[in-house]
């Protein structure tokens, strides 16, 4: 899924396989009970089904609403049969197989196939699949004759990656408590506080003009869970892990915030904001992975 450079496809992209995540547990939910959901987080779904001659359907469904939303993921899907007693007396081991199968599954995976005549113009993201619409280049969006040949993958993430801009970053403010206080942060409280583009998250004035990379993702915490000894642990670790990344992901950004906005003369409770906007931009945040871009000394 993550396949181009560009921030709003690699932010579409995982909000994508967010979004297909949790229809997938309403529909679990639905079709069996939301008790039966496991863990739910990134674009993993664990979860308990009733098995029929020995065999599920919910494998082929999966892989099914992966391709469809998506158009070029190769999820791996399995299910293993047990009696409903080993849940009980030995759920790691459980787990285990079920992990063990996704491997066999994952290398047995197969991407879609996709094919552009030698007159079909290519996607200018992918370069790889054949175009099936226009799109505006950022900058120009009014400027028809700028326009460029996109195929639908692309075209639905880059979509997707634009709605969500805003969203995650709302998002982190709403968790520390500054929705509405930005002079909290040391931000100027104007409509255009949102970061368009990476130049953006840099203030005005600033010399060296660098940006961070930050990526984080759990230590071994799929092996983690797949060594807890019961149901029970296995549904608090998977939320606590969930919370806990959100909650340093946002008390993390928001004091790096203050301490950048304080090297800038800012000071709590009034005075120059010399943030205009927002210093970061959030691509990915979900399970224990997190992935952002920020003014360096926010970074």
């Amino acid at each position: 899924v993550f396949e181009t450079h560009g921030l709003n496809e690699i932010r579409g992209a995982s909000t994508l396989l967010d979004k297909v995540i949790e229809d997938l547990q309403s529909e679990v939910g639905e079709a069996i009970g939301p008790e039966a959901v496991l863990r739910a987080a990134g674009a993993t779904l664990l979860f308990l089904a009733p098995a029929s001659n020995g065999s599920s359907p919910w494998p082929a469904r999966l892989r099914k609403t992966f391709y469809r939303r998506t158009g070029t993921a190769f999820p791996a899907a399995a299910a293993v049969t047990v009696e409903a007693q080993a849940l009980f007396d030995d759920y790691g081991r459980t787990v285990n197989r079920v992990y063990d199968a996704m491997t066999v599954d994952r290398a047995q995976a197969v991407r879609p196939l996709d094919a552009t005549l030698p007159f079909e113009a290519r996607c200018e993201l992918c370069g790889v699949r054949p175009a099936e619409g226009w799109d505006a280049a950022p900058g120009v969006e009014n400027v028809p004759e700028n326009r460029r040949p996109l195929c639908r993958v692309c075209k639905t993430k880059r979509d997707q990656g634009r709605e969500e801009r805003r969203g995650k970053v709302y998002d982190i403010l709403q968790w520390i408590g500054y929705v509405g206080r930005l002079d909290a942060l040391g931000i100027q409280p104007q409509d255009g506080w949102l970061a368009n583009d990476l130049e953006s998250l840099i203030p005005g004035g600033v010399r060296r003009q660098l940006i961070g990379v930050v990526y984080g993702d759990g230590n071994n915490f799929g092996r983690v869970s797949m060594g807890l000894p019961d149901i029970a642990l296995g549904l608090q670790w998977a939320k606590r892990v969930e919370h806990t990344t959100q909650a340093a992901a946002a008390l993390a950004l928001g004091q790096a915030t203050q301490r950048a906005a304080a090297l800038r003369g800012w000071q709590p409770g009034g005075g120059r904001m010399p943030l205009n906007k927002v210093p970061f931009q959030v691509l990915a945040l979900g399970g224990d992975d997190l992935s952002l871009f920020a003014w360096a000394p926010v970074a």
